[in-house]
């Protein structure tokens, strides 16, 4: 708060600073009066800056941001009618005080009462436009940080809603193993407890390397294919040189989590996920292709997955992805089209 205010702050003493030495100046130095120029300048220069601040601190906010417009005009009128009389009354009171009653004798700029008028209010207006562009730059700048915070807050919110659906997936299968006292329980632990720490440290962050990304997903679609066993095609084909690629956590994972719970979830035969990752000079390609039964054809719940992943790469890459849905009567296929972010474009924005 401290730091928003202090610009605003130092730009109101700047301008009246400026004003005070061009007033002396405009008032003064024709017939070179400047000690008369600084009386009259501390006469009027109140009066413009209680007009000013009135309009722009009190009648702005109250009646015109608030869409009383005729109050406003009607408000705004009798504030002018009453700069004039004061600065009338500060020509009278040079009359009195420093011309002695000889409006001859008054400061050029002043004996033509309209044109002194003018340059007040000209004032007037010149500080409201100031102070209404200040004003308004700073709720931009408010509503800006304002939206960044709660993007910020969504895509974690977006992120802790996975961890829990992923997670219990796969403890599920991992209890179905030691049911059955595989021999594979082990091999599972560690891919399992690999998993949780990509969840736990790398699924807080922003952006992860996409070769980790696709290392967690292979662990994760093995853990998934055991229940299914021989009657699963699983095919995963990603391109050899990911490390210098930048890639959101956990998105991968939830595409292949998406195909298992509600691609072969409701399949009693045989079945097929493939998997294809291919990275170009400017666009990074996923394609998730699975079988489905016609039971789940007809079925309309495709849980948090998809809409999850829509909601962060509008978050991530704004329009500049493209997300297709292919659904047919026996597949349902997931082509991702990404800007590829390398490492070192990441660190310039």
């Amino acid at each position: 708060m401290v730091a928003t205010r202090t610009p605003y702050v130092l730009i109101q003493v700047v301008f009246w600073t400026l004003l005070l030495l061009f007033s002396i100046y405009y008032l003064g130095h024709k017939e070179q009066r400047y000690a008369e120029g600084i009386i009259v300048s501390l006469l009027y220069l109140p009066v413009v800056a209680a007009t000013a601040y009135f309009i722009s601190r009190y009648l702005i906010p109250r009646y015109f941001l608030q869409e009383k417009f005729a109050l406003f005009s009607l408000y705004l009128l009798y504030t002018f009618v009453g700069s004039v009389y004061a600065s009338l009354m500060v020509i009278i009171i040079s009359l009195i005080g420093l011309a002695n009653f000889n409006y001859g004798n008054l400061l050029t700029p002043i004996r033509n009462i309209a044109s002194f008028i003018g340059i007040v209010h000209f004032f007037i207006i010149l500080f409201v436009a100031i102070s209404v562009t200040e004003q308004w730059h700073a709720m931009q700048r408010k509503y800006l940080v304002a939206l960044q915070e709660k993007s910020q807050a969504e895509l974690r919110f977006l992120k802790t809603q996975l961890h829990p659906h992923f997670l219990f997936n796969t403890l599920n299968n991992l209890y179905y193993l030691t049911l059955n006292k595989s021999d594979q329980a082990p091999e599972v632990v560690l891919k399992l407890s690999q998993l949780l720490d990509y969840v736990l440290q790398q699924g807080k962050e922003t952006w992860v390397s996409l070769a980790e990304e696709c290392e967690r997903m292979r662990d994760f679609a093995y853990l998934e294919s055991l229940r299914y066993q021989d009657r699963l095609q699983l095919e995963i084909t990603t391109d050899e040189e990911l490390e210098n690629w930048k890639f959101p956590p956990l998105l991968l994972i939830t595409l292949v989590e998406n195909s298992f719970k509600h691609g072969l979830k409701q399949t009693r035969g045989s079945a097929f996920i493939w998997v294809r990752v291919n990275v170009g000079d400017e666009t990074l390609t996923i394609s998730v292709k699975n079988s489905r039964s016609k039971l789940a054809k007809n079925s309309t719940t495709r849980g948090i997955g998809l809409p999850n992943i829509q909601r962060q790469l509008d978050h991530l890459y704004s329009d500049s992805y493209q997300l297709l849905l292919r659904d047919l009567q026996d597949s349902f296929t997931v082509h991702l089209t990404l800007p590829a972010y390398a490492y070192h474009q990441m660190s310039d924005c």
